[in-house]
């Protein structure tokens, strides 16, 4: 069997490609690609030439479900993630794996074992069950504690969220702050990216709040809101994420 690995960390393909050989060892990683702008571009012209791809859900440049958009992929894949949360249970119904880091061998034969029984194949609806089932799969409100009371936040509702060493706080549209239980990585998993986006390590932001940008320093931007918070956070996006948050603000994901 020939497998590709869509994945952007090192240590992570190590053990997929060490369970996979433990599992059988005639298995052949044809290609390791570490981008969505990467896997778009070799994809096409490669199809036809593997089995099965292992795809990591989030990479450097975006979520691998990014990749569908720009290309017909037709075989079979295992999702990875580092995170069980939201999304977990809708993939487990559409998808033809997933698997948490770090990987092992128990429940890498487990999958494999499943994809005998599909013989290899997945069909174009099942693909489309898939990306359907991903995007429903957004969280759309979250419990906050108010006194004695818990109430539901809407995601639109939302203006960022922030982290203050290990604690990770809510700031609504009302200018409330609440502490939440998810880290930041989390939060990615299940937030729509199309809405929000993490400007540096310690801010995700919802683009319905953002009033403005403007130049920062150099090679950095500086996001103004639309409201002001009581709050000490300045909005910088650092300067490894300006070319994306550019594209994801402009409306281009």
């Amino acid at each position: 069997m020939k497998v590709i690995i869509i994945e952007d960390e090192q240590p992570a393909i190590d053990k997929l490609e060490s369970c996979l050989k433990a599992y059988d060892s005639s298995i052949d990683v044809i290609a390791k690609l570490s981008t969505v702008k990467q896997s778009i571009e070799w994809l096409p012209q490669n199809m036809q030439s593997f089995d099965l791809a292992f795809m990591d859900i989030r990479l450097t440049d975006g979520l691998s479900f990014d990749i569908f958009k720009s290309i017909n992929f037709d075989k079979p894949i295992v999702f990875v993630t580092a995170y069980d949360a939201y999304t977990l249970n809708a993939f487990e119904v559409h998808s033809i794996g997933y698997l948490l880091k770090p990987i092992n061998l128990t429940e890498l034969t487990k999958t494999m074992n499943k994809l005998k029984t599909f013989k290899l194949h997945v069909t174009a609806e099942l693909l489309d069950s898939i990306q359907h089932g991903f995007k429903k799969s957004f969280k759309d409100r979250f419990l906050v504690k108010m006194g004695q009371q818990l109430h539901a936040i809407k995601t639109n509702e939302i203006d960022f969220f922030h982290a203050e060493g290990r604690t990770v706080f809510l700031t609504s549209t009302e200018n409330k702050k609440f502490i939440l239980d998810y880290t930041l990585e989390e939060l990615e998993e299940l937030l729509d990216d199309e809405v929000f986006f993490r400007i540096n390590r310690s801010v995700i932001i919802n683009i319905g709040a953002i009033r403005n940008v403007i130049i920062y320093g150099e090679r950095r931007l500086k996001v103004i809101l639309r409201k002001a918070h009581n709050t000490d956070q300045e909005f910088i996006v650092s300067r490894g994420k300006v070319a994306e948050f550019k594209s994801w603000f402009e409306g281009k994901f």
